[in-house]
C-alpha cells in the first residue's frame, strides 16, 4: 500500500517525464526551422555536425533525466558544458549556411556557457 510521500513522490516523477516529453516535442517542432515539409525530407543526407549535434543532445537529455529522478545534481556542470559544446557545433553550422550573424553570436554564448560551467 502506498503512503501519502510515495504518492507525491509517484506524481513528482509523472511531472518530470511529461515535462521532458513536452520539451523534446517542442524543440523536435522547432528544430524544422520553419521549412515546409518536402524540402525538410528532401534533405536527407546526414552530415557529421548533425551526427555530434544528436549524440550531444542525447547526452544531455541522460544527464538531465539522471538529475532530475535521482535528485542528484553532482553532474549538472557536466550537462552545461556539454550543452555549450552543442551550442558550440550549432554556431559551427551556422557558418557553415552563411550565416555568419548567427554563428559569432551562437559561439559567443558557447564559450560563457562553457566557462560557467566550470565555476
Amino acid at each position: 500500500m502506498l503512503t501519502a510521500i510515495d504518492r507525491i513522490n509517484i506524481e513528482d516523477i509523472i511531472f518530470q517525464l511529461v515535462f521532458f516529453i513536452v520539451i523534446i516535442v517542442v524543440i523536435s517542432l522547432l528544430s524544422s526551422k520553419g521549412q515546409r515539409r518536402e524540402e525538410y525530407k528532401q534533405n536527407k543526407e546526414i552530415k557529421g555536425l548533425k551526427i555530434i549535434r544528436i549524440i550531444l543532445s542525447v547526452i544531455i537529455l541522460l544527464l538531465a533525466g539522471y538529475g532530475l529522478l535521482a535528485d542528484n545534481f553532482v553532474l549538472q556542470p557536466l550537462m552545461i558544458f556539454f550543452l555549450g559544446l552543442l551550442i558550440l557545433v550549432m554556431g559551427l553550422d551556422e557558418f557553415n549556411k552563411g550565416k555568419k550573424g548567427f554563428g559569432y553570436l551562437y559561439i559567443a554564448i558557447a564559450i560563457f556557457i562553457s566557462i560557467q560551467s566550470f565555476f
